[in-house]
């Protein structure tokens, strides 16, 4: 892979982790998801529903397919064609058309076009218009289609393979069973599909050179489109108005609970990752949208007067906040002890005086100054509490949107395995009878965390592993520090062997500690 490519799927892997908190920023606030069906027991997910396999003439079977390094056999060169040409070609040939190089930008592609199953391949199509075209079967493949239209259009079996669809006006148009898949390269900015049918329609990502989806997608409008049976799950929206929205089977990520705001929730909801799935009916929904919603609580930022306030609160499920909602929260337990008051303000006029840089250096004077803090709160606590023999403990990442509400709920054990896959890092502590910990975790990128029999050093705020105390026969042993466990935030020191291991772009990224009944934690320990 190479290091643009690698640069690409952080950022799709940052999307995921910020997605629903930015889009609560950013997309206007409507009423949470409509139910408008009864109110049933959901049954236990994990099976996705069926796909209709499309027709064998479509661009959907017949294109290239993502990871080719070979042309593909029986392309046709519509570089010289006319639209006319185009039609005639369609005629008198059989089966699937792959065209490359067509190049009619402003084209009026009207209802009287017969054009089904025609791949157009690297194609400039720019303000093009499909207004009431009827075409089955076609796709756009690494094809330019900025600023067309295509309102009340009827494009059954299509496929959108990085394609360019910035400031597209597909109002009212009929995708029903079709494609979008791999292109980082490609768009989907300004994307209006109001109205739209999107039935059955499924949008497929990865993080691989090869799958990745477009990394533009702001100002996605989904209003009134109807979602039945279409699969988004792998596709984070950064910014999208589904304002009545139908989903019914619909199969989502466990982050577009917090930004579907105005959909209107016909039949079950299928919340997925990669390998998991859970489906909920309608009754259950509103509670797990709330429970999933991006709760960023880090600091009141409901009157910011101050620059320091500012600075915290500019951006959501930053460094920055996350760190001022860990102090904040180890400050409040360091209440039930004897407060060292003369301590602390000394720390908030360190803090403060951060406001008096410039606006641009305020943050990266604050981020410091909290993460010592909250260092030395977690040195005054002490071993955690549930730091005991038989003590377990889970840390995610802030991406997995996991509430208090929903981990002590009865639906959490249904929803964790699709929480967990979901989240980009997710480590298990669990301590023995001997008081050593074993850990166990996963994270994005195919990185896996293996390690046993290590000790807390309550003084670094480490978890070593290999080291021994000095005795009167044997000399200390320096062991290496694995994790650094500070209060409820852990950080993965090592990176590799025999600790560690990962993939190309893999990496744990800082948890915190999740607030998980132990019965629950004792389950999935077994299972991860």
């Amino acid at each position: 892979m190479t290091a643009t490519t690698m640069m690409r799927a952080l950022a799709l892997l940052a999307l995921c982790a910020a997605g629903a908190a930015e889009a609560q920023r950013r997309t206007p606030r409507g009423p949470d998801i409509v139910v408008e069906a009864p109110n049933k027991a959901a049954p236990i997910g994990g099976e996705l529903f069926p796909v209709d396999a499309p027709p064998p003439n479509s661009c959907l079977v017949n294109a290239p397919a993502l990871a080719a390094t070979k042309p593909a056999a029986g392309v046709i060169d519509g570089s010289r064609m006319n639209l006319k040409a185009l039609e005639k070609l369609r005629r008198s040939r059989q089966g699937v058309l792959l065209v490359s190089g067509v190049n009619l930008p402003g084209q009026r592609f009207d209802a009287k076009k017969r054009l089904s199953d025609i791949c157009f391949m690297g194609a400039k199509l720019g303000l093009s218009d499909w207004s009431g075209f009827s075409g089955s079967g076609i796709g756009f493949v690494d094809s330019d289609l900025t600023g067309a239209k295509f309102v009340a259009a009827q494009l059954p079996w299509v496929l959108f393979r990085n394609a360019k669809l910035t400031g597209v006006d597909a109002t009212g148009v009929a995708l029903t069973r079709g494609r979008l898949d791999g292109g980082w390269s490609g768009s989907m900015r300004g994307l209006k599909l109001d109205k739209a049918s999107l039935f059955g329609f499924r949008i497929e990502c990865g993080v691989t050179e090869t799958d990745g989806c477009p990394l533009e997608r702001d100002g996605l409008s989904l209003k009134e489109a109807n979602l039945a049976k279409a699969s988004v799950w792998p596709f984070p929206f950064t910014d999208v108005d589904a304002t009545g929205a139908i989903l019914d089977q619909t199969e989502v990520g466990v982050d577009h609970l917090a930004r579907l705001q105005g959909a209107r929730l016909l039949g079950s909801l299928v919340v997925r990752s990669r390998r998991s799935a859970a489906i909920y009916l309608p009754a259950e929904i509103a509670r797990i949208q709330q429970a999933f919603a991006s709760g960023d609580q880090a600091a009141d930022c409901g009157a910011i007067v101050t620059p320091v306030q500012r600075s915290i609160c500019a951006t959501q499920n930053s460094e920055l906040r996350r760190l001022d909602k860990l102090v904040a929260q180890a400050e409040a337990g360091a209440r039930t002890r004897v407060p060292a008051r003369g301590v602390r303000a000394s720390w908030l006029t360190q803090r403060d005086a951060c406001g008096e840089r410039g606006e641009e250096e305020i943050a990266r004077c604050l981020v410091p100054v909290y993460r010592a803090r909250y260092e030395a709160l977690a040195r005054a606590g002490g071993r955690p509490a549930w730091m005991r023999p038989g003590g377990i403990a889970m840390f995610l990442s802030g991406d997995s949107a996991l509430s208090p509400d929903l981990a002590r709920s009865e639906l959490f054990m249904r929803t964790s395995p699709v929480l967990l896959e979901s989240a980009q890092a997710r480590v298990l502590l669990k301590v023995g009878a001997d008081g050593r910990i074993e850990a166990r975790g996963a994270a994005a990128g195919g990185c896996q965390l293996q390690a046993e029999g290590l000790s807390y050093d309550s003084a670094k705020l480490m978890l070593v592993g290999g080291g021994r105390p000095r005795t009167k026969r044997r000399p200390a042993v320096q062991g290496t520090a694995v994790m650094q466990l500070t209060g409820d935030e852990l950080r993965l020191i090592t990176t590799g062997e025999p600790y560690v291991s990962c993939g190309s772009n893999g990496i744990f990224v800082p948890m915190t500690r999740a607030n998980v009944p132990e019965a629950s934690l004792a389950v999935m320990w077994e299972e991860m």
